[in-house]
């Protein structure tokens, strides 16, 4: 199933930021509805991180998120848009900073881990992974901080620029920096390749928060 959805996935994400820099930039759709895809993103998140429970529960917590999305759209749009990225950026700035208390395993970790299938990872690979997955919730924390000012200075369409385009693109270029960066730094050790990855994280979907929370079985931290 992962390997079908392999190609789904990759056509989305380098498809949709630039579908909408095209819509943006043609004005065929007002900057608002092209800010939609944020708010649905960030119910996704409120589902799969914020509301712990029964099925039940978390769908009444999206339908309380989607009724209030919508109550903003209606009311106050621009505003509401503005708000969108804010919102997702903070909730996967948490999702990172979560998995970093004591005698939890990191979540870069976790994927690392699931995605060589069992084989054991070097005690240096296990630190690089905790302070990427640090990293990367002080990347997306930046976002919301930008996402904040541009919500109060900026135009819609510029919000929805950053949101949905150049954002995106910032994320890729940390991505693909890191990825040479530790390809060089830590050569002598197998890495996993970028499609295995994405194969991992599409096999076990928002890793749950069961997965993504829950103590790890060795709680000591390797030294440099």
């Amino acid at each position: 199933m992962a390997q079908a959805r392999l190609p789904v996935f990759t056509a989305l994400a380098l498809g949709f930021p630039l579908l909408s820099f095209a819509l943006l930039q043609s004005g065929l759709l007002p900057p608002v509805w092209l800010g939609l895809p944020n708010g649905v993103l960030a119910l996704g998140l409120l589902l799969g991180l914020c509301v712990e429970g029964a099925a039940w529960v978390r769908a009444v917590a999206v339908g309380v998120g989607a009724g209030l999305a919508s109550a903003g759209l209606a009311l106050w749009p621009g505003y509401a848009v503005a708000a969108f990225p804010v919102a997702v950026n903070l909730m996967v700035g948490w999702l990172f900073l979560s998995t970093l208390r004591p005698g939890y395993e990191p979540l870069i970790t976790r994927i690392a881990r699931l995605a060589r299938d069992g084989e054991p990872m070097a005690d240096a690979l296990v630190l690089y992974t905790r302070r990427l997955t640090a990293a990367w919730a002080g990347l997306f924390c930046l976002l919301a901080l930008n996402a904040t000012a541009l919500a109060v200075f900026a135009s819609t369409g510029t919000v929805v620029l950053f949101g949905n385009t150049l954002d995106y693109a910032l994320m890729a270029l940390f991505f693909l920096g890191e990825y040479g960066y530790r390809r060089r730094r830590y050569r002598a050790y197998r890495h996993v390749g970028l499609p295995q990855v994405i194969r991992t994280l599409l096999r076990h979907g928002w890793l749950g928060r069961e997965h993504l929370s829950a103590p790890c079985a060795d709680t000591a931290v390797p030294r440099p």
